[in-house]
């Protein structure tokens, strides 16, 4: 049965648009840089020292979009080098310009190469500090597992990681950055740390409304945002099967939500908003490097997501080339 969470009051709600349009109207797009007299975002090296595995690790399991049985193997790599995903020989590497769009999941592509479903575990990297690793994928899918990054995240865990002989850079947001769809909208805003928020406004009555405001710290991951599993209402759900969008009927790979409630029970009252942090980390990932700023999102998804990071890739080029 669903947790019973208040949904949070009207007043709250009006007051977080009004905060988000005051923040967002602090830079005028039709400005150019120039006169803004500072880039919205910026790179900065940190004393912090890069990080990769100690050991190799392995997981298999179901492709979810494939229907078939897929694995992968991540090993340490040099510094600097990202998180890099290597399929048929070929490196594709973790970043925004790799992606080829495709709903439900993100893909990332080059040449002849693809591989689907990479978010979970992207997310897993950023939040528990991973800078550097290859993933060899032999097929085109990393398997759903549980739906989260929870497998993910005690298996880091569990190997450990190595600091490297180089320092972390960062992306700081001088400025706030924003993608916005009708009544959906993600958001970069300045921050001295790393915090993320979702607001999750859904229209079935056994979702409904709720939202949370976290600190991105490896406690926090670990705790409540890796262990967050995908969900879909029972009419999603069914038109992703008869579509053939998923290859696989399993109602354990994924939270359905029906008339009555879940069909499974839930990890935390909060758990659709952890999710939804889940993808939106593993998304962002995508621009290269860990943001020093609060990520925002309302009732955004995937798309948007993606929109934002391929926005911040280009804008941190710009400041760099300038």
């Amino acid at each position: 049965m669903l947790a019973q969470v208040s949904p949070l009051p009207e007043p709250l709600f009006w007051l977080m648009g009004r905060i988000c349009n005051w923040e967002l109207l602090t830079f005028h797009p039709d400005l150019s840089d120039k006169k803004q007299n500072i880039y919205q975002l910026g790179i900065r090296k940190t004393r912090k020292h890069q990080k990769t595995l100690k050991v190799e690790f392995s997981f298999d399991g179901m492709g979810v979009f494939s229907g078939r049985m897929t694995e992968f193997t991540a090993r340490p790599s040099e510094p600097d080098s990202g998180i890099v995903f290597i399929r048929d020989g070929i490196s594709i590497p973790a970043h925004i310009k790799y992606v080829e769009e495709c709903p439900n999941r993100t893909k990332l592509a080059k040449d002849n190469a693809a591989i689907q479903v990479v978010e979970h575990l992207l997310a897993a990297f950023l939040g528990l500090g991973v800078d550097n690793a290859e993933i060899f994928c032999p097929r085109d899918e990393i398997p759903i597992l549980d739906a989260s990054a929870k497998d993910y995240v005690e298996k880091i865990q569990e190997v450990g990681l190595v600091e490297q002989d180089a320092f972390k850079s960062e992306i700081i947001v001088n400025k706030p950055v924003f993608e916005f769809d009708n009544d959906a909208m993600i958001a970069v805003l300045p921050d001295k740390e790393h915090r993320i928020t979702y607001i999750l406004d859904h229209q079935h009555h056994k979702i409904g409304r709720m939202a949370d405001s976290l600190v991105l710290n490896n406690e926090n991951f670990a705790r409540f945002i890796g262990p967050a599993r995908t969900f879909a209402t029972r009419e999603e759900a069914n038109y992703m099967i008869e579509n053939r969008i998923v290859s696989t009927d399993d109602e354990n790979l994924a939270i359905i939500v029906g008339p009555t409630g879940p069909n499974q029970e839930l990890r935390h009252p909060l758990e659709f908003v952890h999710h939804k942090m889940l993808d939106m980390l593993g998304d962002l990932s995508l621009v290269g490097f860990p943001i020093r700023g609060h990520l925002l999102g309302v009732r955004s998804g995937h798309a948007m997501n993606r929109r934002l990071a391929a926005k911040i890739a280009k804008i941190i080029i710009r400041a760099v080339n300038s």
